[in-house]
């Protein structure tokens, strides 16, 4: 959210702040995810932290290609790249919220 509102800011200054929140809640989200990974198989955290660094590789290169692409079709407009970032976070934060599920959570209450 705080991406897409990065290019509709009046002034410099009002941008840089909205760039700021918006890395300090980045940096928040990487770390919560890492040890969200860690805790969906305790069993095989080894495979897991290495399947996590490999997607979040691949997704940057996936992001990074669509950026460049988006910015030579633009005519490096930045405003749309950054829409688009805050599009894609948006979606990222849907998946996690709807696929991703807490194992501290008991999932079924047993029946009395």
């Amino acid at each position: 959210m705080f991406a897409t509102l990065i290019t509709f800011m009046p002034n410099a200054w009002a941008s840089a702040a909205m760039w700021m929140v918006s890395a300090s809640f980045a940096s928040v989200a990487i770390t919560c995810l890492t040890s969200l990974v860690l805790e969906q198989v305790p069993s095989f955290r080894g495979t897991m932290m290495s399947l996590n660094s490999s997607f979040q590789y691949i997704g940057l290169i996936v992001g990074l290609i669509i950026s460049g692409l988006a910015l030579n079709l633009y005519a490096n407009n930045f405003q749309i790249l950054f829409i688009m970032f805050g599009i894609c976070g948006s979606a990222s934060a849907a998946v996690v919220f709807l696929f991703a599920k807490d194992p501290c959570k008991n999932q079924s209450a047993p029946i009395d």
